[in-house]
């Protein structure tokens, strides 16, 4: 038990506990992602009829890891930096809130910030500066567009075609994806306020991914314009495979497939005993190998069953339960 008192960052007695620190598997490149075969047939039927994508399913399937794979396989999108240092095109990502409106997408006019510098202009500028005050204060510079209306600005003006992700719209009000039907269907938008119509065309149409977890029902007129897909949670060779690919092929990852089989049998165990709706996902099972990975003193040998396991191996299981169990009473 000692040894494992090494990883004590917080409430341990090194002076600098920190530096130390493990660096874990990375497992968010989009690269690395496995969509199934036939999420792979949804998003190419939606790409082909112009629609969103609607990908529902229970937190932690991937289901936004969607967007980011399929905006960096197609080179659609701004390339950024990750975590582990690599460039990745990425997608335009809205998350939807409580309190989010259609015209968020699109675009948010700063009508304050515009009036206020053109209000201080008049009274500071002199006649000969009011022509360059005018191109200051182009009220274009104030119109700060959304994930869509930037994606069908790039389309229209630029010829630049990109990936939405409009993630988790089921917690945004009702009247949120019925704002958007037109918009969603023609790929088309106003402002007014700078008298300017953006309209995408079709062979430059943004791909517009949608997720939700399912909390309330989407209006069925936004259903309707929608192609669906429903990621169900994978059996134990899909699981095999995302486990190969996110984190077995990294020199940090140690264990082998006959461990791995082990720790999914009592990964399933674990998801069996929960008495609550929210079982370990996917996304937790990642996070859960990674953990045991840092505590080298863990190295199953054999099927885990409870009371053949040192004290060690125990402790260090429970430790690691925080991470799949969300509920006390799931805790045993």
């Amino acid at each position: 038990m000692e040894a494992i008192k090494k990883y004590r960052f917080y409430g341990g007695t090194e002076k600098n506990p920190l530096k130390n620190l493990p660096q874990l598997t990375w497992t968010e490149n989009p690269e690395l992602y496995t969509p199934p075969d036939k999420l792979i047939d949804a998003v190419n039927v939606a790409i082909m009829l112009g629609k969103p994508l609607l990908v529902t399913g229970d937190p932690g399937t991937g289901k936004t890891q969607l967007a980011f794979n399929a905006a960096h396989q197609l080179k659609l999108g701004e390339q950024k930096e990750g975590m582990d240092g690599k460039s990745y095109h990425t997608p335009f990502h809205f998350t939807a809130k409580h309190n989010s409106i259609g015209q968020d997408l699109l675009y948010r006019y700063d009508s304050l910030s515009h009036f206020s510098l053109a209000n201080q202009a008049k009274i500071s500028m002199l006649e000969s500066d009011k022509e360059n005050s005018s191109k200051k204060h182009d009220p274009e510079k104030f119109v700060i567009y959304g994930a869509l209306g930037e994606a069908i600005r790039l389309a229209h003006e630029k010829k630049i075609r990109s990936v939405v992700l409009i993630d988790e719209i089921d917690k945004a009000p009702r009247e949120f994806p019925n704002d958007l039907l037109t918009e969603l269907e023609k790929m088309e938008f106003e402002v007014p306020e700078i008298r300017k119509v953006f309209k995408a065309p079709k062979n430059l149409s943004p791909i517009v991914i949608v997720t939700s977890n399912r909390e309330k029902e989407l209006p069925r007129a936004f259903l309707r314009r929608c192609i669906f897909y429903n990621i169900d949670f994978p059996n134990r060779e899909k699981l095999l495979e995302i486990v190969n690919n996110r984190l077995t092929g990294t020199k940090a990852f140690r264990f082998d497939r006959t461990q791995i089989e082990y720790l999914l049998d009592h990964f399933d165990e674990i998801r069996e005993k929960c008495k609550t709706d929210k079982k370990p996902s996917t996304s937790d099972l990642l996070s859960w190998l990674q953990v045991l990975n840092v505590y080298q003193e863990f190295d199953p040998q054999d099927p885990i069953e409870w009371d053949s396991l040192s004290d060690a191996d125990k402790y260090i299981l429970q430790l690691s339960y925080s991470v799949l169990v969300k509920y006390e009473t799931d805790l045993f």
